[in-house]
């Protein structure tokens, strides 16, 4: 074999070395696709719930899955329980952090993980119907809601024209347009257009972004500094700051925080502004535009409970 063809032959192997490197980088802004974050699925896991006595325990699997692109620690997702009657059905260890060690992380999507993580929690229950047995058989259905919150946030990384001549220049090197960064950032909340605003003294950027999720979203924060998590099982539209958050951009060296601060993210969409001051240059130029914003999302999930009381 030559030379060339050695050299040749080492260079793909290098490349095919450095490739999953690359891939699992989630530093580096690079998007993915999809709208999805964390979602939970419940099944009952004994599932011939038939009795003849008053009493029937159950027992619940939770499968708490990171669908999204961003890793979410133990500490940052908190469960909730509701939907019940606590005089006919009583819960047992039903924790409130889903895993036992807050140093566990569940691990979201990338291309060598394409179904992200998962970690079970089991609930055990019991249901108590004195009047139920006896002399007939009686069906009962109960209905276990589980509202969840968890910290998550969105990234952008785009490469953006900034053209101060308005393209009046036949020999810019770019071409300044707006952006549809589409099909989300892998994240329930989406940045869904980049629109450029520069002139020779003004360089802008009108952002669009919208909760694409089936849940809602909060601040991460409250007023004086808490956690939203901590009031998970409170938060619905009508809460205080619902849809509030804040969208920072980094342009270069410069970071800075979009106005207006907070803005109301909701399903329907809006818009914030980042200043960036004058362009870099009077020529166009391309550079690298980052766009993140950080938030605590509430989701719900439910588990239906089917029991038969049997007749004696």
């Amino acid at each position: 074999m030559s030379l060339k063809y050695r050299l040749f032959a080492l260079s793909l192997i290098l490349v095919f070395l450095i490739l999953p490197g690359c891939a699992q980088d989630k530093e580096d802004g690079e998007n993915e696709k999809g709208v999805k974050g964390v979602e939970i699925k419940a099944e009952v896991t004994n599932n011939n719930l038939y009795t003849t006595d008053s009493d029937i325990n159950f027992q619940i699997q939770l499968n708490i899955i990171n669908n999204g692109y961003y890793d979410v620690k133990a500490s940052d997702i908190l469960l909730t329980y509701s939907g019940y009657d606590k005089g006919l059905a009583e819960l047992y260890e039903a924790p409130q952090t889903f895993s036992k060690s807050n140093d566990e992380v569940l691990f979201g999507v990338t291309p060598l993980n394409p179904k992200g993580s998962a970690y079970p929690v089991f609930v055990e229950g019991n249901i108590h119907l004195p009047w139920a047995s006896h002399e007939a058989d009686f069906e009962y259905d109960m209905n276990l809601f589980i509202k969840y919150c968890y910290k998550y946030k969105t990234k952008l990384s785009t490469v953006v024209c900034i053209d101060p001549n308005q393209g009046y220049n036949s020999n810019s090197a770019c071409k300044m347009k707006k952006l549809y960064p589409s099909g989300g950032q892998g994240a329930p909340i989406e940045f869904t257009e980049i629109l450029p605003i520069v002139t020779s003294n003004k360089l802008a950027f009108q952002i669009y972004l919208k909760n694409s999720g089936n849940g809602l979203a909060f601040p991460v924060k409250g007023i004086f500094g808490s956690s939203y998590l901590q009031n998970c099982e409170n938060l619905e539209m009508k809460s205080e700051n619902y849809g509030q958050l804040t969208v920072k951009a980094t342009l270069g060296e410069k970071i800075v925080e979009c106005s207006p601060s907070p803005v109301m993210v909701d399903y329907e969409g809006s818009y914030v502004v980042c200043n960036f001051g004058k362009p870099d240059s009077q020529s166009a130029y391309s550079t690298a535009l980052n766009l993140e914003t950080e938030y605590t999302y509430v989701d719900t999930a439910n588990a239906p409970v089917h029991v038969t009381f049997l007749k004696q």
